[in-house]
């Protein structure tokens, strides 16, 4: 009976890349800047994350967002940076305020 085919592990960076790619253009430029700065986004970026997503919900006259999709690379620092990667709850749960109070809105 052949051996059944064995898989490389996902790290936490490609399992949060897997789902960015899987969101609209908006998100994935959130998640993008996130893996590129390692801290919470700035007021900045926040209020140019939403409005990209006005834009690309049509509630605003911007052109819609074309933001390309994520790789975990191929390059040494890339898969030195990928395995130093953990994922910290309290930095999502951070963004997650930040950019629901950008909204006006409370968590529920």
């Amino acid at each position: 009976m052949p051996d059944p085919p064995t898989t490389t592990p996902r790290t936490g960076l490609q399992l949060l890349i897997d789902w960015a790619n899987e969101q609209d253009h908006w998100v994935r430029a959130i998640v993008t800047e996130v893996i590129a700065v390692r801290r919470a986004l700035a007021d900045a970026s926040v209020a140019a994350a939403y409005d990209m997503l006005l834009a690309e919900k049509g509630l605003s006259q911007a052109a819609p967002p074309n933001v390309a999709f994520l790789s975990a690379g191929a390059t040494a620092a890339d898969v030195e940076r990928r395995d130093r990667l953990t994922v910290d709850d309290h930095l999502f749960e951070e963004q997650e305020r930040h950019f629901l109070g950008a909204l006006g809105k409370a968590r529920p």
